[in-house]
């Protein structure tokens, strides 16, 4: 239960006391579809005795499992062309049998999206290696033997990132043959290679247990779901173009949205209080009110409408709001805070903000990091960052932001992450990509005009020189690589 997640390790080394055993049997049911019962019935166990990969199913310890979906480990790859190189292959196949399964698995991925496999035969080094060996073998996360563990992958990173390894303790086999199924395994394993996490639906390729031998094999939605929020689909299938862009790291500048020539002028200069990405849309929030953007970039229709249509008792002129990691929505305005399940506030609330902790009032932005449990919090020249699961600030905290997020600026207006895997950041008018591969802004390209490359409004725009009061959060389906700063 603490190797894959749904309990702390204890400080002291002690057992688990019965009410810690209960919460992390309900985390693992709940997590799995099955009835919380937090008791071990037959059920629960034979799904913990079933074969699975060895990554984390919850990279953090949570006090309950978000909704059924696909999950993000927090990174991705900037390029989306590939290269791979075997280091062995599985002495259960032949080396063309072997190739056969691996090239397979990689075309479940790139069928859906923009992503390009190639081996790498030559002298340089690859973004993945591919290895088949048993117990120990080399990365201090030693496979258990048949019948357990049969893989694990590294998320998108350099040096192992991204690396695959096979069990080799495991009799191996393609096309339904008795045994592991090859293409079945590696499919899921560089769905982590990827940057997927594992999915909590059950039916998904990312769920973390074996489903066996499937014939005629199609990746499920909730996985494509996943992969194109982190890569986009496959570019020879005509979509929308999604604002802002895709991650850059040299000129051209970004793609912008969608001109829009019939949108309001009013709305490239309105003065934004705060904006959540909320399962596929984001949610603007002004004064009173909401508008709504679309996932490809399209305004909906029959906006704004009042804040008090969607959030029953929350006020006007928020300070910050994000998508807390497990479901919850929160808002924050001076000193106070609410939180919200769907549409409804939760008992007890709004209440102090001094409940969560050594944070400031009247706070200028707030940044979740994915499904990692930790939350960001900025005001004037510092940040805070917040361990959701313990209720607490982390030790030395504040810092400063020049140090912790090179390029960013002061006194922010917002800040976000996006599905492209990196963090936005809102000053008036103006934005800045913070990359998260080079843990830095690029000055070169950043800042760009927030009104342009998110709403498609016009270049030169006179509304776009009114300065902007904005509070941006996204949910990070997204993503849980905890940046280490």
């Amino acid at each position: 239960m603490v190797q894959y997640g749904y309990m702390n390790p204890t400080a002291d080394g002690r057992k688990h006391n019965d009410e810690e055993m209960r919460n992390g049997l309900m985390s693992f049911q709940r997590f799995n579809g099955m009835n919380d019962t937090g008791s071990m019935d037959n059920a629960t166990m034979h799904k913990m005795h079933t074969p699975r990969c060895g990554v984390k199913d919850i990279l953090y310890t949570p006090s309950s499992v978000r909704a059924r979906r696909y999950a993000f480990a927090g990174s991705r790859w900037p390029s989306t062309s590939l290269t791979y190189r075997y280091i062995n292959y599985s002495p259960d196949l032949t080396e063309a049998q072997t190739r056969q399964a691996i090239e397979a698995a990689f075309k479940v991925w790139s069928d859906v999206t923009p992503l390009i496999f190639t081996e790498e035969k030559g002298s340089s080094v690859p973004d993945i290696y591919i290895l088949f060996q048993p117990g120990e073998h080399g990365d201090g996360n030693a496979f258990d033997g048949p019948s357990g563990t049969l893989a694990h992958a590294y998320f998108p990173a350099p040096g192992i990132g991204g690396d695959a390894h096979f069990d080799e303790s495991e009799f191996f086999t393609i096309n339904g043959e008795r045994g592991i199924d090859l293409f079945q395994v590696a499919a899921h394993e560089f769905g982590h290679s990827m940057g997927l996490a594992h999915s909590s639906d059950p039916n998904a390729l990312m769920a973390p247990f074996y489903a066996g031998y499937i014939a005629n094999f199609v990746l499920p939605q909730d996985d494509i779901n996943g992969i194109q929020a982190l890569y986009g689909p496959n570019r020879d299938i005509p979509a929308p173009t999604a604002p802002p862009v895709n991650p850059v790291t040299s000129a051209p500048p970004p793609v912008t949205a969608i001109p829009n020539p019939t949108i309001e002028p009013s709305l490239c200069s309105m003065n934004y209080d705060a904006i959540s990405f909320l399962r596929t849309e984001i949610f603007m929030f002004n004064d009173e009110d909401i508008l709504r953007i679309a996932m490809r970039g399209s305004l909906v229709p029959g906006y704004p409408r009042k804040i008090s249509d969607f959030f029953s008792t929350l006020e006007d002129n928020i300070d910050a709001s994000y998508e807390r990691y497990d479901g919850t929505i929160m808002f924050f305005k001076g000193d106070r805070y609410w939180e919200f399940n769907g549409n409804n506030v939760l008992p007890g609330f709004p209440t102090s903000i001094f409940n969560l902790g050594d944070l400031p009032i009247d706070l200028d932005a707030a940044l979740n990091w994915g499904d990692t449990g930790y939350t960001y919090f900025f005001k004037g020249s510092q940040y805070w960052r917040y361990n959701e699961p313990s209720g607490r600030v982390d030790d030395n905290y504040p810092r400063s932001i020049a140090a912790g997020w090179p390029g960013v600026p002061d006194d922010l207006d917002a800040a976000f992450r996006w599905l492209d895997g990196n963090t936005y950041f809102v000053k008036g008018t103006r934005y800045w990509q913070f990359d998260v591969s080079l843990n830095q802004v690029n000055e070169t390209i950043y800042p760009r005009n927030f009104g342009e490359d998110w709403l498609g409004c016009a270049s030169g725009n006179p509304a776009s020189l009114t300065s902007y009061s904005i509070h941006i959060v996204i949910v990070a389906f997204t993503l849980a690589k905890l940046l280490r700063l």
